[in-house]
């Protein structure tokens, strides 16, 4: 079940039950809205506010089955054949730890910032077809990994704070002049 949410083929609601298909989207205008109103710099700001925090709660809260999804998603990224399938399954590794804090609040804030996320062009230039095989966030997602496996929430946090930074210094690098 895990591997078929990851994939995009199914989606499950705690008290709802199990869905074919892919999760439903949030209401567009609010994203639309926020895209338009917002700049990248305050989504990496809200990033490094919300992002840790997950982390921190799906150490506490996670289930093996979402601890096994996040590996699935750990290990896709790795095998990505092209930048497009890496940041396809980059995406649902945040997505599963943000589901992972059982915290619906929580879970639709960041499908909130993921969507405005996704809607902002970044521009990020790109050297290679796919990630290099020694690409920094294979190791930082493994750190993230472990951390929420071993329930070690504070750690969680930091590792996840710490992926942020290495991808904005490279993605967005005056985002990180600010103190987030």
């Amino acid at each position: 079940m895990a591997e078929l949410e990851a994939q995009g083929l199914i989606w499950r609601h705690v008290g709802r039950g199990t869905f074919v298909g892919a999760r439903p989207v949030l209401n567009l205008t609010d994203v639309t809205y926020l895209g338009a109103q917002i700049k990248p710099e305050q989504v990496v700001g809200v990033r490094f506010t919300i992002e840790p925090q997950l982390s921190r709660l799906a150490a506490l809260h996670s289930t093996r089955s979402d601890r096994e999804q996040m590996r699935l998603c750990v290990e896709r990224c790795r095998a990505a054949e092209d930048w497009r399938t890496y940041e396809a399954w980059d995406n649902n590794l945040h997505h599963a730890i943000a589901r992972a804090t059982r915290n619906q609040l929580f879970l639709y804030f960041f499908e909130t910032l993921n969507s405005v996320r996704r809607s902002i062009v970044w521009g990020q230039p790109r050297k290679t077809y796919k990630p290099p095989d020694d690409y920094s966030s294979f190791r930082e997602h493994d750190l993230i990994l472990s951390a929420i496996s071993s329930g070690e929430g504070e750690q969680a946090a930091q590792a996840m704070l710490a992926h942020l930074r290495s991808v904005y210094s490279r993605v967005l690098p005056a985002s990180l002049e600010a103190d987030h």
